[in-house]
């Protein structure tokens, strides 16, 4: 297998956040991008997550060291049942969520990217410039979160079949900026790509850290 590095070189550290690639609500059977495993190294450990598919390429079960989540798909509804708690997601006729049954409400721009998430005292809004999260404002118990991002030109293919919650962004992050409760920092993401265009690595730096997160696909 053919593999190429992309290098991010940047003078300031990187905040990471999972990817889940939504295109559309059009069910996508291209397996070669689905995402089987996701195994996380760090200073502490390792921890590993598996994905399992439906045959119209819908998530239908995440295994998590924090404990396992399973998607049902009735129509209109999409039911999200983690250690016994279930959460209700109602559609749109465009097949994204728009409520829950916890109080959440979700609202999109024209492309159907995700803008805001508002529970009854938390919230989450984010801008979008040329396809791809420009930044992002998280309220939560009391306490404050601001992201900046900037990107690669590489698309990020990675495809966890989660369409129903927006349309995610096109291309791969290189760096973000953030501001967690009063203390700002950067991380570093540098990539190790196969010949297909797949994230095998992602390497995240960060204040004299680092973790590695390697992933397999479906094919």
């Amino acid at each position: 297998m053919k593999i190429k590095f992309i290098v991010v070189i940047i003078i300031v550290g990187v905040f990471f956040s999972s990817c889940k690639k939504n295109t559309s609500t059009s069910t996508n059977t291209n397996f070669l991008f689905k995402v089987k495993t996701q195994i996380e190294t760090y200073s502490g450990g390792t921890d590993t997550m598996t994905f399992s598919y439906d045959a119209q390429g819908r998530m239908i079960l995440w295994l998590a060291p924090n404990g396992n989540t399973s998607f049902e798909y009735p129509l209109g509804i999409v039911y999200q049942i983690n250690n016994g708690d279930t959460t209700k997601f109602v559609l749109n006729t465009e097949g994204y969520r728009i409520s829950d049954n916890i109080g959440g409400l979700y609202t999109y721009d024209n492309s159907w990217h995700s803008l805001i998430v508002a529970y009854a005292l938390d919230s989450t809004s984010k801008t979008w410039t040329n396809g791809d999260i420009s930044s992002l404002f998280s309220q939560e118990g009391g306490g404050t979160t601001q992201i900046s991002y900037t990107y690669l030109s590489t698309p990020d293919k990675r495809d966890f079949g989660n369409s129903y919650t927006g349309v995610s962004g096109i291309h791969l992050v290189n760096t973000e900026s953030v501001t967690d409760n009063g203390t700002t920092f950067t991380r570093i993401h540098t990539y190790l790509i196969d010949s297909i265009g797949r994230v095998i690595i992602d390497s995240v730096s960060s204040q004299g850290s680092l973790s590695l997160y390697k992933y397999t696909y479906l094919q």
